[in-house]
This record gives structure tokens, sequence and C-alpha cells, in this order.
């Protein structure tokens, strides 16, 4: 699940971008979570989040607890036990997710499983390859 899919819905907030893209992440996790899913890799290219998240799960948070720490310590919750992992993926791999989050408002509110929407199905190869080449 790629957490920047979502953070073009929360373009009318105010949020700096690593916040929206801690909420979105938190969303999908939650998602997950209400459809059974385990062994999940959610994915962002946001190096901020990954650097965070890597500091928050290895129990080195700081004293004065950020909005962004809080938001991610509430996910390292809700995965623990769950086999999942989050991942950081180049920004060259990572499209499919920004066109997913454009397709989103031609579609409405919408969740994708098992299909990929057709004008999403050629960037999803690129991402592939990309990754492969990583």
């Amino acid at each position: 699940m790629r957490n920047s899919a979502g953070t073009c819905l929360l373009k009318e907030e105010t949020y700096a971008h690593e916040i929206a893209a801690a909420l979105c992440y938190k969303w999908a996790v939650e998602q997950s979570g209400f459809l059974g899913f385990s062994d999940i890799i959610f994915e962002t290219d946001c190096k901020v989040l990954d650097s965070r998240w890597k500091t928050i799960t290895k129990g080195e948070g700081c004293s004065d607890t950020s909005y962004l720490d809080s938001v991610l310590e509430e996910c390292n919750v809700m995965i623990e036990g769950t086999g999942s992992a989050f991942s950081l993926l180049p920004r060259t791999a990572n499209r499919l997710a920004q066109c997913l989050a454009a397709t989103a408002f031609d579609y409405g509110e919408k969740t994708w499983m098992k299909v990929v929407p057709e004008e999403a199905s050629p960037i999803l190869h690129s991402d592939m390859a990309n990754i492969a080449d990583e």
C-alpha cells in the first residue's frame, strides 16, 4: 500500500508534506486492519517519514514527541504482530501512487483491490521495473 496516493486528498488541509504522508499511512494501516490483511509492505517516497519511522520502531523517540511521531507511534502499535513493514521507495518508483491519487478524483471514493485502473497499468509495470533496478 502506498501512502502518498492519499496525500492529494488532504490538499485542502494545511499539513506539512510529511504530516500528510503520515496521516495517509495511518489511514492505510487502519484500512488493512479492517480488511484483515497482514504481511503488507507499506511504501513511501518521503525520506523524513522513513527516518522518523526507523527512529520510532527502534524505540528512540524523542522526549518532546511531535504530532508526526505520535501518528507514527499509533501506526507502529496497529501493525505490531501483523508481519507488516514500512519501506522507502525512490521517487522514480512511486509514480503509480501519484497516478492513483490523481485518478481517485475521477472515480470518487474508491479502493482498488486485485485490479488496477486502466490508466495506471502501464505505470505499474514501469514502477516494478524501476524497483527491480534499484
